[in-house]
């Protein structure tokens, strides 16, 4: 077992660079790439061939374009695309769009693999990042159990986390939060979200006229998770 910030600190991007950059061939199997806001990337055909090491920006994440169009999971800085536990090609269909400006490291697979045998022999990055998905899965459960206010109350939440935290009781959510963003992650229409945040501007507790978004009084919100029985993450 190990404690959570542990796991963190090994596992952060500055750590993983640093041992990738052990090898002298680091430069030959490790670059970056930009991609611009809105692009969509499929991950398929970069199974077991690259790893995607997120170091800034946002992206949302469709595990299988074959079963449906919805994006289900939020990729942030940290984040490791196309990291897997088994060597196996997969048969989904995974794809990302980019919410902003991102910029990823891109790690040859097998590279990545020799590396981490010898500089982390007990899988402390691969536990980290299982751990890291586990949390958004059970997010998602979390999300089947809910009514839609309740969806995207929790969605909101969610994306507090990646806020700026302008003071202990003043938030400003992420720029690329919109309508329809919301809607789609929290499974509900773009008219019923749109009431649900009409009525936090009513309670002065959400100013949208422009970005970014303000959540005005964080405990206000939070009691209103508390009234509306909406589980806190994590």
């Amino acid at each position: 077992m190990y404690s959570k910030d542990t796991l963190e600190i090994f596992s952060s991007n500055k750590n993983i660079i640093k041992m990738l950059k052990k090898e002298i061939k680091f430069n030959s199997y490790t670059h970056q790439e930009r991609i611009k806001k809105g692009d969509r990337v499929e991950l398929r055909s970069s199974y077991n061939e690259y790893v995607y090491l997120v170091t800034s920006g946002y992206m949302k994440y469709n595990h299988d374009l074959n079963y449906t169009d919805q994006y289900q999971f939020l990729i942030s800085p940290g984040d490791i695309a196309t990291l897997r536990l088994y060597d196996e090609m997969s048969t989904n269909r995974p794809a990302c769009i980019a919410l902003t400006d991102v910029v990823w490291w891109k790690i040859d697979f097998n590279f990545f693999k020799n590396v981490m045998l010898a500089e982390d022999p007990k899988n402390i990055i691969l536990t980290y990042h299982m751990e890291v998905s586990r949390d958004k899965l059970y997010t998602n459960y979390l999300q089947n159990l809910l009514n839609s206010k309740q969806r995207v109350l929790l969605c909101i939440l969610m994306f507090l986390d990646k806020g700026f935290h302008k003071s202990d009781n003043i938030i400003e959510l992420p720029n690329f939060i919109s309508y329809p963003l919301l809607a789609e992650f929290s499974s509900t229409s773009k008219t019923y979200t749109s009431d649900i945040l009409s009525d936090l501007r009513k309670s002065e507790i959400l100013v949208s006229t422009s970005k970014p978004w303000i959540i005005t009084d964080v405990k206000k919100f939070m009691n209103i998770i508390e009234d509306e029985g909406v589980p806190k993450l994590y």
